[in-house]
C-alpha cells in the first residue's frame, strides 16, 4: 500500500512520465516527457507551468543569482539539443545557452557554474550563462557530479573520475575508473552508485588518497534502480534514498565506515524515475504517467 504525505492533483500532473526533479528555496521543479516544466509548492500545489521544449526533458538544475539584483536561474535540457535558461521565480524565458545536434542528458550546478553532459561524451562548462570550456570525455554522460576539482561521469558500464588540471583549460587526467552505472550521488564523504545489473548499491570512499576504495555493496532493490539522492543531517548522519522500477523508496543510513543499513522502505504508486531532497527530510518522487508525490522519510 502506498505511503506518502501528499500527492499532486491529478488535473495538475504532467501528461507523460516525470523524468527530472530539482528543489531550490521553497519550490519544486519537475520536468517530463511532455516537454513541460512545472513549478510546485512544498505541498505539491501547482504554481506555474512552462512549455519548455517540444520533446522530452532530460534534466533540470537551478543556480543561485550570479550578480546583485539578479534572480536564481532554472536550466532545462532535452533531446532537442538545447539548454534553456529560465527565471526560477517567474518561469520567464531568459536565454538559450546552447543549441546543437548532441542530446544534453544531464545538468549539474556546482558553486554557481553549470556543467552539462551529452550523449557524445562532451561536458560543457557555463559561467554566467556563457560557454567557457568543453571537456571531450568520449563516453556518453548519463550521470554527472562535480566536487572541487573532480568530475564524476557515468553511463551504463563504468564510472569515470576525472581531475581538472586547471580552472582555465581543458587539461585533465583520469583519476579512477570504477565498475558501475548511473544513477550516482555524493553522500557526505562517500560516493554511491549502482552496479552494472542496476539492482545493487555500491558505496566508495570519496578520496583520491584512498583510491576511492569500495566500502560496501548491498542488494538494494528487486528491480532496476533509476534514482538516488542523499541528505547530510545537522548531527552528521548521512541518509541515502533510492528508488526504481519496484515502486519502493528505500531509506538507508550510511555509517562512518561506509556501511549501508536499511532504515525503512516506503511504497508508492508508480515506477520511480527521479528523486530529490526537499527540506526537513522530505523526499520528492517523480514517476510514470506524471505521478508526483512527497514522502516525509
Amino acid at each position: 500500500m502506498a505511503s506518502y504525505s501528499c500527492v499532486s492533483a491529478e488535473e495538475d500532473r504532467h501528461s507523460a512520465d516525470v523524468s527530472a526533479l530539482t528543489f531550490y528555496g521553497d519550490r519544486l521543479y519537475s520536468g517530463a516527457d511532455d516537454g513541460r516544466v512545472k513549478i510546485w509548492t512544498e505541498d505539491l500545489k501547482l504554481t506555474n507551468e512552462i512549455a519548455a521544449h517540444p520533446v522530452n526533458i532530460y534534466s533540470l538544475a537551478v543556480a543561485p543569482p550570479y550578480e546583485a539584483g539578479s534572480t536564481p536561474t532554472l536550466y532545462s535540457s532535452s533531446n532537442d539539443g538545447t539548454i534553456k535558461a529560465w527565471c526560477a521565480e517567474t518561469g520567464k524565458f531568459k536565454t538559450d545557452l546552447i543549441n546543437y545536434d548532441n542530446e544534453v542528458e544531464v545538468l549539474y550546478v556546482y558553486k554557481g557554474t553549470l556543467y552539462a553532459g551529452d550523449d557524445k561524451g562532451s561536458v560543457g562548462v557555463f559561467v554566467n550563462d556563457k560557454l567557457k570550456l568543453i571537456f571531450n570525455l568520449l563516453e556518453e554522460v548519463k550521470g554527472l557530479i562535480v566536487n572541487d576539482n573532480l568530475m564524476y561521469t557515468v553511463r551504463d558500464l563504468d564510472l569515470i573520475i576525472t581531475e581538472f588540471m586547471s580552472e582555465e583549460s581543458t587539461r585533465y587526467m583520469t583519476r579512477q575508473t570504477l565498475v558501475g552505472k548511473s544513477p550516482l550521488c555524493l553522500a557526505g564523504d562517500k560516493l554511491c552508485f549502482t552496479s552494472r545489473c542496476g539492482k545493487k548499491i555500491l558505496c566508495h570512499h570519496n578520496s583520491k588518497e584512498d583510491k576511492f576504495k569500495q566500502l560496501d555493496e548491498v542488494d538494494a532493490h528487486s528491480m532496476i534502480i533509476n534514482a538516488m539522492c542523499s541528505q547530510l543531517k545537522s548531527d552528521g548522519t548521512v541518509i541515502l534514498y533510492s528508488g526504481g522500477w519496484d515502486k519502493e523508496v528505500k531509506v538507508w543510513n550510511i555509517n562512518e565506515s561506509g556501511k549501508l543499513s536499511l532504515v525503512k522502505s516506503v511504497g508508492v504508486n508508480c515506477c520511480i524515475n527521479s528523486l530529490c531532497i526537499g527540506k526537513d527530510g522530505q523526499v520528492f518522487v517523480g514517476g510514470n504517467d506524471g505521478f508526483l508525490c512527497r514522502v516525509d522519510a
